[in-house]
């Protein structure tokens, strides 16, 4: 009753709408005569009234809401159709196959033996580009980092382009250059791998997956070095690109993003450019920030060792490491001191 339910209730507004304008621009008779063809003969007449009546406030009504639930009802089957007919990737303890992905999610990179990757199973976990996906897609980062060096996993299938590209988005508004990553076919590719002979799962009424062999399906890394061109900004998100020259049935995937943070640099006072007064306020302004790094402004009555500073406010420096702080002043105090650090 409920796949109905939709289509019913659409049919209904048509319809009350439908017939309100029309009494309204017509009146009730003139509605009424709209519906019989002028010129008709009284004889036939007698029949084509009733048939015209009918048809326009029963048969119609009806004859909307069984096409609405048509059209609805046959996207359903196609999206049912389009999935039965998929390849899936699927972890191990699913199906009576030897072969599958990690139990957990985790794994070790065969390619450096150090990249360490972590799938989640159960949701949304890829990103997937062409064919019926849109070309490009972002993937945001649920906590913003700094990495020197960053590392993807991805792979295409129905490949005839085999390198993607992607732009790293920073915090602080900038983006890097664009990079390649390998999304070679997932069959029968030997370079770049970090995982393979994990088997496949077509969903269907046997629902059994299918053993490859050892060398396939493969996923592919890519490693990014971002120290070394400057690039140790924040990362808010990676925006990636299907490859170029990839055919109208070329589907590209991104299963997973690790990399090495930059560890976080021992705090350090800074040293501000000016300070002013403003009313009964004291204004630092500082330009040798980290761009997009955090600043914490503290105060304290005296000096003396070991000195009591409190946190006054926080906040980031722009994308030129620049900052404003203002703090007010108490005509009561005799003096307080003032330190900048960051982070």
């Amino acid at each position: 009753m409920r796949a109905i339910a939709f289509p019913v209730a659409l049919m209904l507004m048509v319809y009350v709408t439908y017939n309100y304008v029309s009494i309204k621009e017509m009146g009730l008779g003139g509605y009424f005569s709209s519906m019989i063809p002028k010129g008709v003969p009284v004889f036939i007449l007698v029949i084509l009234a009733p048939v015209e009546i009918l048809q326009y406030l029963i048969v119609r009504p009806f004859t909307l809401a069984v096409r609405l639930f048509a059209n609805m009802f046959a996207g359903h089957i196609l999206i049912a159709v389009f999935t039965i007919a998929t390849w899936y990737l699927f972890q191990a303890g699913i199906g009576n196959g030897s072969r599958a992905l990690p139990p957990d999610g985790a794994f070790t990179s065969q390619l450096d033996g150090a990249s360490v990757f972590q799938f989640t199973y159960g949701a949304t976990n890829a990103l997937v580009l062409g064919n019926t996906y849109p070309a490009s897609g972002t993937i945001t980062l649920a906590t913003p980092r700094a990495y020197n060096t960053i590392t993807f996993l991805a792979c295409s299938a129905n490949a005839a382009g085999t390198l993607g590209t992607l732009v790293i988005n920073f915090t602080n508004g900038t983006h890097s250059q664009v990079f390649n990553f390998n999304a070679q076919d997932w069959f029968n590719n030997t370079s770049d791998v970090a995982i393979q002979g994990f088997g496949r799962l077509k969903l269907g009424a046997s629902f059994n997956p299918e053993d490859n062999g050892p060398a396939n399906p493969n996923l592919y890394q890519t490693t990014i070095h971002l120290a070394a061109p400057g690039l140790n900004q924040p990362i808010a998100s990676i925006t990636f690109t299907k490859p170029s020259g990839a055919g109208v049935s070329q589907t590209t995937g991104i299963f997973a993003i690790s990399g090495t943070v930059i560890p976080p640099g021992p705090a350090m006072a800074i040293q501000p450019q000016s300070v002013t007064k403003s009313g009964t306020n004291l204004m630092f302004t500082v330009t040798n920030g980290v761009p997009g790094g955090g600043w914490t402004l503290l105060s304290a009555t005296n000096l003396t060792v070991p000195v009591n500073w409190r946190a006054n406010r926080t906040g980031a420096f722009d994308g030129l490491g620049k900052a404003i702080l203002t703090n007010g002043t108490l005509s009561t105090e005799p003096r307080r001191f003032f330190t900048i650090r960051a982070p």
